[in-house]
């Protein structure tokens, strides 16, 4: 579709735009890379996009919000997208409109304008259960003996089916859970899933889960809907090149599994990530991630390694925070419209957006299952701002 490969080529040209400093080391490493591109008017601007593979284990994570938990390209982009449009509120605020917004309401929401379109890339796809997809096996070599004696054993070919594995493993009180059997019985559909990683586990949700609930409650989140008239839906949902893909079976973990009520349109470019897998052949994944957000009109980069950014210490853990981490998201978010949420923790602030809350609640339902209580990585507050 020429919708796909424009968003790609965006994605692609900005990406390359980039220093080399974060990126995957040439013929050893590989990384995914994800984007979200507005399209209004016939005008096309990438505002976010990410590299990332990594997620921290259950140690590792702060609980005062300094951590990025979760350095999947896709949850990088999206936090960049939120930021993105933190700004676009402040300047609204300031001069009454922006890019995406047309206005403040009555009730003191920016508007989003008229015809504004959301497309979301990513160069794989996502990790998870949408990833489990059908595949052909060869199996040559096969001899079949036949009842006539006058025939000659003959070599016949059987095409067996199998599926795409994904180390993402169901949630342990998840009611579904993967039989391990052979071929296509090896794994079962619908499951709510923790991220594929070694060592130390990890809590957070695989990629599916996450844009399932994006697409179910709008990409915004708890924080911008207290500044926002509407939720942001994605419009179309689009997978790199050179990866497998059925639209079927993507369209019905993304949509299907929560029954919403409406969907994005699904595409595969004919472009291939140059640092994916697929193009690289390289074996170990890149450690590190890049952040790439537009902000103010300027284009602002950060390298993450860990959670935080790289060179940073853990003892100075304020100045090691990435901007797109739940504290640095939270202090922009009250300098730029909630100031009055002030003396309230990151987690009240959340459960305070009670449409949001209630449209959320109700996709976890959907969906069976979800992930465990993380409300102790949500009490941080901040009584003054910097």
């Amino acid at each position: 579709m020429e919708i796909a490969d424009k968003v790609a080529s965006l994605i692609f040209s900005k990406y390359d735009e980039i220093d080399k400093k974060g990126k995957p080391e040439a013929g050893r490493e590989w990384t995914l890379l994800s984007g979200f591109v507005f399209e209004l008017n016939g005008n096309f601007k990438v505002v976010s996009l990410a590299t990332g593979t990594k997620c921290l284990g259950k140690s590792q994570v702060c609980q005062k919000g300094t951590t990025v938990n979760d350095s999947h390209a896709e949850v990088l982009a999206r936090r960049g997208l939120i930021r993105y449009l933190l700004f676009e509120v402040k300047e609204t605020k300031q001069t009454t409109s922006s890019f995406v917004f047309t206005g403040i309401s009555p009730g003191g929401k920016c508007v989003f304008k008229n015809g504004l379109k959301l497309h979301f890339f990513t160069s794989h796809v996502p990790c998870g259960d949408a990833s489990i997809i059908d595949m052909p096996v060869e199996k040559i070599g096969e001899k079949r003996v036949l009842n006539d004696e006058k025939e000659l054993n003959k070599e016949a070919k059987r095409i067996k089916l199998d599926i795409h594995r994904t180390g993402a493993k169901p949630l342990k009180h998840s009611p579904i859970q993967d039989p391990k059997q052979e071929g296509q019985n090896y794994h079962k559909r619908g499951a709510v899933r923790t991220k594929p990683g070694r060592g130390d586990p990890t809590d957070s949700l695989s990629c599916s889960d996450k844009i399932a609930r994006w697409i179910f409650t709008g990409v915004q989140g708890a924080l911008l809907s207290h500044l926002v008239d509407r939720n942001l839906h994605i419009n179309s949902v689009i997978i790199g090149g050179g990866c497998q893909y059925d639209e079927i079976i993507i369209k019905g973990s993304l949509v299907g599994r929560a029954l919403c009520a409406s969907s994005p349109s699904f595409y595969q470019s004919r472009f291939v990530f140059k640092d994916s897998k697929q193009a690289t052949k390289a074996q170990k994944p890149c450690p590190k991630s890049i952040i790439w957000t537009l902000v103010n009109g300027e284009q602002h980069i950060e390298v993450g390694v860990e959670g935080r950014k790289l060179g940073a210490t853990k003892k100075n853990w304020l100045k090691s925070c990435l901007t797109i981490s739940r504290r640095e998201l939270f202090k922009e978010f009250l300098s730029v419209g909630g100031e009055k949420f002030i003396k309230m923790s990151y987690k009240e602030v959340k459960n305070s957006a009670d449409d949001y809350k209630k449209l959320s609640d109700k996709f976890k339902c959907l969906m069976g299952t979800w992930a465990v209580d993380k409300s102790q990585m949500q009490n941080f507050s901040i009584s003054t701002l910097d």
